[in-house]
């Protein structure tokens, strides 16, 4: 097996930020090295909170891609003790066991129980549905006081950048644009926001290799939430699927297994909790809709710094405001009109994707439910658009 090494890392102040970078080395089975820095940066207001004398974040970080690629992880700064068993004696080995084609990655790092104190309740802020719904759950006066949220995050990986295929110009721009929607919302809200800036995904691309960001979100947000332990004491990570969609396959979203996962990448000083208790994407929207001041904050775009309103995204999210009967009440935050011109189409589509993606199959069902009217053109194009996309992945795997 290859070893991913974790050197020590270092803190830089710059113009209000505090660069915080680590050094990774990959060396392959074939003694082939390749070493590439790793860089977050968070605003000074958050320095003393850096838990940069463990190593808890980035091993998590780099967890998916060792189980994927067969490295072992070693590092020169020590690991959480809790985190560490329960990786390896937890997690890792039923990962193995659901996944025969990954490896067993073996943590080779001395462990530590540090004494922080934590007071921070946290969650990420995108102004999606997942994170709407979880900060209005829980700022509810139903939950205790000291697990209300205090702390909105906004990290840049992954979903800010534009879909790939952009230039770093471009990325840059969507990622400004959509973390001032977020900073409008937490200023109305009266909560601080975290913003953590990275070069995480160009990193892993250089270093490693691209990967779907549905496969590897819940490891990188997870990570980036360890480097403040010492602010963190509780992170409510928002919940895409209940556990009646688990699976546990490293090919699919990780999504499908976070419930299962995020308890066991708690620490002994940060806890994760999935949110949402067990609303469906609907009831979720039924929920929010009920919230007047959510009506122009909504932003699930992953193209634009605005709702572009013809990515899957946009037009799954407006498809099911829809069926819920709650669309006109998001006139602020869609091009409804143009939605609606393009309605049945979009309907072709869900139907093309139910079988393999649930949250389309949850819309579908819904609207039969409900004994909404799926015209029957829709069926017969979504089955030939299914039907063609497989013809596709069968003559792109011959030719493979």
């Amino acid at each position: 097996m290859g070893i991913i090494c974790i050197h020590t890392p270092s803190l830089k102040t710059d113009n209000e930020r505090v660069m915080l970078s680590y050094d990774v080395t990959v060396k392959n089975d074939k003694g082939n090295s390749k070493r590439e820095t790793l860089w977050f940066s968070i605003s000074e207001k958050y320095k003393e909170y850096i838990s940069d004398e463990v190593c808890d974040g980035v091993v998590l970080i780099m967890l998916f891609y060792a189980l994927r690629g067969g490295y072992n992880i070693d590092s020169e700064v020590p690991i959480s003790s809790r985190l560490y068993y329960t990786l390896t004696h937890q997690f890792i080995p039923q990962m193995v066991l659901m996944n025969p084609s990954a490896y067993h990655v073996e943590l080779k790092m001395n462990t530590c129980v540090m004494n922080w104190n934590p007071n921070a309740v946290a969650t990420a802020m995108s102004c999606g549905i997942d994170s709407l719904t979880t900060y209005y759950e829980y700022t509810d006066d139903k939950i205790p006081r000291d697990l209300q949220i205090t702390h909105l995050t906004f990290f840049e990986q992954g979903a800010h950048h534009g879909g790939g295929g952009r230039s770093w110009e471009e990325q840059d721009r969507i990622y400004m644009a959509q973390l001032e929607t977020a900073k409008h919302f937490c200023k109305e809200v009266g909560k601080d926001l975290i913003d953590i800036r990275s070069n995480l995904d160009d990193f892993l691309n250089r270093l490693l290799w691209h990967e779907y960001y549905e496969h590897t979100h819940t490891y990188k947000n997870i990570g980036i939430v360890l480097l403040l332990q010492k602010l963190i004491k509780v992170y409510y990570y928002s919940a895409t699927y209940n556990l009646d969609c688990f699976s546990c396959s490293l090919e699919d979203d990780s999504a499908h297994y976070e419930k299962w996962m995020l308890p066991n990448s708690s620490t002994e000083q940060t806890s994760f909790f999935s949110s949402n208790s067990s609303r469906t994407r609907i009831e979720k929207i039924k929920y929010l809709s009920e919230r007047p001041e959510t009506y122009g904050h909504i932003l699930v775009c992953y193209r634009e710094g605005k709702n572009c309103g013809i990515c899957m995204k946009c037009w799954r999210t407006m498809l099911e405001m829809e069926v819920s009967g709650v669309l006109d009440l998001y006139s602020t935050s869609f091009n409804i009109e143009e939605f609606r011109n393009n309605y049945e189409n979009y309907i072709s589509e869900m139907i093309s994707r139910k079988n393999r993606e649930s949250l389309m199959n949850q819309i579908y069902w819904y609207m039969k439910n409900q004994k909404l009217l799926i015209p029957l053109k829709c069926e017969i194009r979504g089955r030939i658009r299914r039907i063609h996309r497989w013809v596709l992945q069968i003559c792109a795997k011959n030719n493979s």
